[in-house]
């Protein structure tokens, strides 16, 4: 049965990979891609990432690795499927170096190598088919992975020191990673903010673990003080101003739109019904029913669940539409962990090997 099992995995992982290149290598540079590229044909990096934070966007970091990016990449579309290959690498790794730190945090044995490769090529594979309609937005643009997808790697890679052993190392890279998600979609960076209490309040209340305060803090500092370098700047200004005029009543519907998309995009039903089961069956999802429901752990979803109905809600209200999918990218790979997570603590409540 585990042969069976390892097959339809292989094919998922497989399938994943072959639509990801396949979108790599035939994606047409839109109009940001075009504009970043022909600025840093005239500008170096530097003055090219001062005159985005000051007249075009106004996230700060977003702006230092675009600029460096273009003027490596040019124009050069192959060397862009390149780029947004070692960006999908970075992802991958995050997940994996999460699902280390996280398992050991929690179990106090590192799981295999082995085993934190297929649990990140499988969540990714996950992520990538339950947004198929959006992949190239999240995986192929270059512009949108130098600020998206990357405030979700960052994001990955902050939880995951914070729940590393405290050093003072980890201090410094911790604040290093927060200034800098800071400085990308700053829908993303308040949830992460908000997502890091909900691991100091996991890690306290419910495991019993100490986790330092002085970590909190500095990720909550350091992100704040890159927002306001974002607020304050002129071309977050000059973003606001070429949107439609804020509506509240409009972003609610909006939110819920956002949420509704799965089921009313029939079509694909089926794709994210399957990859949704080879997931959950992945994780042994069967054994959550065997144990009755941990009420500090309802405490915690619903803690979830807020933050992500606050980031569709950010999202829809700031730009008066439905959320894209480079909004949703970071929400949908919060719940696919958070079920690892439920499953991972019925394991270990009962004592079933991983």
């Amino acid at each position: 049965m585990q042969i069976v099992k390892n097959i339809f995995f292989s094919v998922l992982i497989c399938s994943f990979f072959i639509f990801f290149f396949y979108d790599a290598f035939h994606y047409k540079s839109n109009i940001d891609d075009t504009f970043n590229a022909h600025t840093l044909e005239r500008l170096s990096p530097i003055p090219a990432a001062q005159l985005f934070l000051k007249e075009i966007n106004g996230r700060w970091f977003s702006h230092f690795i675009t600029a460096y990016t273009f003027s490596l990449l040019k124009s050069n579309y192959t060397a862009y499927a390149l780029y947004v290959t070692f960006m999908l690498l970075l992802f991958l790794f995050s997940i994996y170096f999460l699902h280390k730190k996280y398992s050991f945090f929690y179990n106090n044995q590192a799981p295999s190598s082995l085993s934190s490769c297929g649990f990140s090529l499988m969540f990714t594979s996950t992520l990538y088919f339950l947004l198929f309609d959006g992949r190239q937005e999240i995986w192929a643009w270059v512009s949108s992975v130098n600020n998206h997808l990357l405030s979700v790697i960052l994001g990955v890679f902050l939880i995951s020191f914070l729940l590393s052993k405290n050093s003072t190392r980890h201090t410094i890279i911790i604040c290093v990673l927060s200034l800098a998600l800071g400085g990308l979609n700053e829908v993303n960076a308040i949830c992460s903010a908000l997502l890091v209490s909900i691991c100091f309040f996991y890690s306290k209340y419910i495991l019993l673990k100490k986790t330092s305060i002085k970590n909190i803090i500095g990720a909550f500092f350091f992100i704040s003080l890159s927002l306001t370098i974002n607020v304050l700047s002129g071309g977050y200004a000059s973003r606001m101003n070429t949107l439609p005029p804020f509506a509240l009543l409009q972003a609610l519907k909006n939110t819920v739109h956002s949420f509704a998309f799965p089921i009313l995009q029939y079509q694909l039903i089926p794709v994210r019904l399957v990859v949704l089961f080879l997931f959950l069956l992945f994780l042994d999802v069967r054994i959550v029913f065997t144990k009755k429901r941990n009420p500090s752990f309802l405490t915690l979803g619903a803690g979830l669940v807020f933050i992500c109905v606050l980031s569709f809600f950010m999202h829809s209200y700031i730009l008066s539409d439905v959320v894209p999918p480079r909004g949703e990218v970071w929400v949908y790979a919060l719940m696919l962990f958070a079920v690892f997570a439920y499953v991972n603590h019925q394991k270990s409540t009962l004592n079933i090997k991983k």
